[in-house]
């Protein structure tokens, strides 16, 4: 699968899931059996339940930390491209110009500063 396969692919899957932010919640106490369960909830209000406290603080952060991620590394990939020329011989191509560290570390600090 090519970078821009994976990356829509990604992307497609966070579009699909249910709008965040999400929200953790360490315990929840089940009435049924009084024993405390993590969870994590969207914006509907139904929570999803976990076996372990750091499974849902992970699947909960994923839902904003994804599209944030997807966003940066699609901004250094398009300067990267914005460089980019044919090889001399026709195979491949090669960085036609310096894109610098301060431009990089601009894309993606604009992307993943909330």
């Amino acid at each position: 699968m090519t970078a821009a396969g994976y990356l829509a692919r990604v992307e497609a899957a966070a579009e699909a899931a249910t709008p965040g932010p999400w929200t953790y919640t360490a315990v929840m106490h089940s009435q049924a059996e009084g024993v405390g369960i993590p969870y994590v909830e969207s914006q509907t209000g139904w929570p999803a339940m976990c076996q372990r406290s750091p499974d849902a603080a992970f699947i909960a952060a994923a839902r904003t930390d994804v599209p944030a991620l997807t966003a940066a590394l699609r901004a250094v990939l398009a300067l990267i491209e914005e460089t980019r020329l044919p090889a001399p011989d026709g195979d491949g191509s090669i960085l036609g110009g310096r894109v610098s560290a301060t431009r990089l570390y601009a894309a993606v600090a604009r992307e993943l500063t909330p």
